[in-house]
């Protein structure tokens, strides 16, 4: 009983300070809503052989490299074609392609991978002014720089954002629109913010929702798991007397 109640909270500060990045960067696709073209996105190659560094562990990851790394990270027509339309000389963790084929949202840093794992303390204050004057978001036209924007410009208050042990949470996520013309961006605090495609500047800001739902999720698993550790603990110094 004793090691189960360890486990259980053992498991939930685990499960809230584990800022998780999956190995580092990833090979993998994207396709555009109209699944009419494929961002594909070359991994950059790891300084060491460590397995848990491979870009492509997955089957389905080695012939995405297999396929385009002679050609390298870009827009392509998403039939098979190795040809490409334009490329990009960087790496993201996440980017969204629109059906124009065009026109290209890019998200800074790793925080998909990290914007689960909400952390119980907070980083200091140095490492907080770094990031939210880092780059957030970045438009991009046919591989061209349109403009981009630091967190700071995309949330009213950074000091109300949750934290990982590496970093700010901001985002919460982001879609494009059916029109093609427009990109919407959920952030944490929460607002919604439209974004014009074609220019990169922002058409609408507003109040949304409840924000990250993942986020709420992760608050409300500790306390249930916090809570059932106490019941447990509770018994077995029952047991005890």
């Amino acid at each position: 009983m004793r090691t189960l109640f360890i486990l259980l909270v053992g498991s939930s500060f685990a499960f809230a300070d584990n800022d998780v990045r999956l190995g580092g960067p990833t090979t993998y696709t994207t396709p555009s809503p109209n699944e009419q073209y494929l961002f594909v996105m070359i991994a950059p190659r790891p300084a060491t052989a460590e397995p848990s560094l491979d870009p492509e562990k997955g089957e389905h990851q080695k012939q995405i490299y297999a396929k385009y790394s002679a050609t390298g990270s870009g827009l392509y027509r998403n039939d098979g074609s190795t040809d490409k339309l334009w490329g990009v000389d960087w790496y993201s963790y996440r980017v969204w392609p629109a059906n124009d084929g065009e026109h290209l949202v890019r998200l800074h840093g790793d925080f998909p991978l990290t914007e689960k794992f909400v952390a119980s303390k907070r980083l200091p204050d140095e490492t907080v002014a770094e990031q939210v004057n880092g780059e957030a978001l970045s438009f991009y036209d046919r591989g061209r720089f349109l403009r981009s924007y630091a967190v700071r410009e995309l949330v009213h208050n950074v000091d109300g954002l949750p934290h990982s042990l590496q970093h700010v949470l901001w985002s919460a996520d982001g879609v494009l629109t059916r029109d093609g013309d427009k990109f919407v961006m959920m952030t944490q605090e929460p607002r919604q913010i439209v974004f014009d495609l074609s220019t990169g500047k922002i058409t609408q800001e507003k109040p949304a929702g409840l924000g990250n739902a993942q986020f709420w999720a992760v608050r409300i698993s500790l306390g249930l798991v916090a809570f059932c550790g106490i019941i447990i603990l509770a018994g077995w110094l029952y047991r005890q007397r």
